[in-house]
């Protein structure tokens, strides 16, 4: 025997006897042969509504609206003077919405983090000011052609009236214009 070549083991089994198989009859497809959604289906029938109903409603809440309102601004210097302001008419006082701040752009915007300040008045007069930074990333592509970038501004917001809600987007001040962004506003998801 030669080293490394092992002899395979020889298995044995016991037989079976022999046993004809049985042979096939081909017939022409029958009436009886095919179910017709006798009574099995329409027993699970208004299980199947059902599932389809709960199905439709749980598509229908998943699919949220989505509104992006914007304002433009002097893409050549916008500073604390060029405020922005857009309104949001809101409708649904029980939903909870994202709302992300956009900024549209173009070659000339430095890639920064921009200070801004956010005033807000809600239908019943309340009015709220607030600072935030948004960086804008370095824009890709040609120089004249437009870029948009958002960033979170606040998750789980339920504006708790309906009408209309008005917000003032301006970079803070103090400090040199802004150059290179078209347009501010805010989306709501």
């Amino acid at each position: 025997m030669c080293s490394g070549y092992r002899q395979k083991e020889r298995i044995t089994t016991a037989r079976q006897p022999y046993a004809p198989r049985p042979t096939l009859s081909v017939r022409p497809l029958q009436p009886q042969d095919v179910h017709s959604g006798g009574n099995t289906s329409r027993r699970y029938r208004p299980c199947l509504r059902a599932v389809a109903v709960v199905w439709t409603l749980l598509a229908g809440g998943c699919i949220s609206p989505q509104t992006a309102v914007t304002a433009d601004v002097d893409p050549a210097g916008w500073d604390a003077a060029g405020k922005a302001r857009v309104a949001f008419e809101n409708t649904d006082s029980l939903r909870t919405c994202e709302i992300r701040i956009v900024l549209r752009y173009n070659g000339s915007a430095p890639s920064r983090t921009i200070p801004l300040v956010i005033e807000t008045v809600t239908p019943d007069s309340l009015a709220t000011t607030e600072r935030v930074a948004v960086t804008v990333p370095a824009h890709r592509g040609m120089a004249s052609a437009m870029d948009e970038t958002s960033a979170a501004y606040r998750t789980g917001v339920r504006l708790g009236r309906t009408g209309q809600y008005v917000f003032t987007i301006y970079p803070a001040p103090g400090q040199a214009p802004v150059k290179g962004i078209t347009a501010v506003g805010l989306e709501f998801i």
